[in-house]
């Protein structure tokens, strides 16, 4: 089903993806009146407009020290702005470390800003976050000063608040620590490190969206990786490199590729090996060994992505399957991950959530909305939050990979 929006980025119609109504999804059968549909999908261009009643914070850091130039250096404006503070970096090479231990604000980067680390250093490190604190990082680049030849670390460790990273890429490689976390959202970004497992992951509430990563290690916690792809190392002579190296844990794979890496002259890498749990979603690309130490499942489950419409100012997010089955989409402001007895995560703030889209999935016909968002500086960094609800033959409940978009 396809939303259209209304001025404040509410759904409030749709139709199916072949123009017809949905064949069986009324507001009937989500147990709600037809008014309190449409008073849901008020809401979410309500917590819009209360976000931009929150008292906006913001400086600017442009290496070149141009027109309305706060601080020069990141490292300077990380020291002295205040927590819940939006910063705004305008292009250039920032050779220096990003350190935020214990202070939550929104780094929103304009295209070519590059974080340049040290040779092998960490270049950014997230840590101590209380549980109502929050950092978002979008757009940064993250490099090391040797191009191509060693890696830039990440490091995001023993935080209760909210981390939301969204676009990190650069030249060489990178790698990252991500442990000890509640709630961890990386997005559209490249974890690539030569010789190294480029994502040791350690004991978080995580999900990645929309990543390359190449060679994972998981030690316990619960990780969901939605339109990924996870590979091992190619090898030359040698053996391919496993994809996922499991210590424990739950990983749940929704949509794009899990795979070992192939090898000229020796044996294909595994997909998965080690010990512990691993559910996918029925479609997603699987090649290479699974360890029979490996609790591994395939079922069809809610799956969601979402992309930028083309010319700017609208996000769709698509909700695809279980096909036959009534599907719900969701949109909220972000929220501490919430647990649910059976259930993965929930990860939408309750009392900003909205029904946006409802409708019944075909094999090629996902339900599907489209939100306006506004251009507004008091909107800057401002995370929205997709998720799906789905229901299988048998009427049990099952909860779809969050997805989230973080304002410019």
């Amino acid at each position: 089903m396809i939303g259209r929006t209304d001025g404040g980025g509410a759904i409030v119609g749709g139709r199916a993806a072949d123009g017809n109504p949905p064949p069986t999804a009324t507001a009937g059968s989500l147990g709600l009146r037809p008014l309190e549909v449409h008073m849901l999908h008020r809401s979410s261009a309500a917590l819009l407009c209360g976000a931009l009643s929150l008292p906006a914070q913001s400086f600017v850091v442009d290496l070149a020290n141009g027109p309305g130039t706060d601080f020069t250096s990141l490292a300077a404006a990380l020291q002295f702005v205040p927590d819940g503070a939006t910063i705004q970096v305008r292009a250039g090479d920032y050779q220096e470390f990003v350190q935020l231990d214990g202070k939550g604000v929104t780094i929103v980067a304009d295209p070519g800003v590059n974080i340049v680390a040290p040779l092998v250093a960490v270049g950014i490190l997230v840590r101590h976050l209380s549980p109502a604190q929050t950092v978002v990082l979008r757009g940064l680049n993250l490099q090391s000063t040797a191009l191509g030849v060693t890696s830039a670390g990440m490091t995001i460790e023993d935080n209760q608040g909210q981390v939301f990273v969204d676009g990190m890429s650069g030249a060489g490689g990178r790698y990252m620590l991500v442990a000890n976390s509640a709630s961890v959202l990386i997005a559209r970004s490249s974890f690539v490190a030569p010789n190294q497992t480029a994502v040791t992951a350690v004991d978080c509430e995580a999900v990645f969206d929309r990543c390359t990563i190449q060679e994972l290690a998981v030690t316990g916690g619960s990780w969901q990786f939605a339109n990924c792809s996870l590979s091992g190392r190619s090898g030359f002579f040698t053996n391919g490199g496993n994809a996922l190296t499991m210590n424990g844990g739950a990983v749940r794979v929704l949509g794009g590729q899990l795979a070992g890496g192939a090898s000229l002259g020796g044996a294909q890498g595994a997909a998965v090996v080690g010990s512990g749990d691993v559910r996918v979603a029925t479609g997603t690309q699987v090649t290479g060994a699974i360890a029979p130490t490996i609790n591994f499942s395939t079922a069809p489950m809610p799956h969601l992505s979402s992309a930028i419409v083309p010319g700017g100012g609208y996000v769709e997010a698509t909700l695809h399957g279980p096909v036959g089955q009534l599907a719900v989409l969701l949109i909220a402001t972000r929220s501490l991950p919430q647990t649910v007895p059976g259930l993965d995560p929930i990860w939408l703030d309750g009392a900003t959530f909205a029904v946006q889209a409802f409708g019944v999935p075909g094999a090629s016909a996902p339900v599907v909305s489209v939100t306006q968002v506004p251009a507004a500086p008091g909107l800057s960094g401002l995370a929205l939050v997709w998720q799906g609800l789905g229901f299988d033959a048998n009427g049990a409940l099952s909860v779809g990979n969050p997805v989230w978009y973080v304002l410019p």
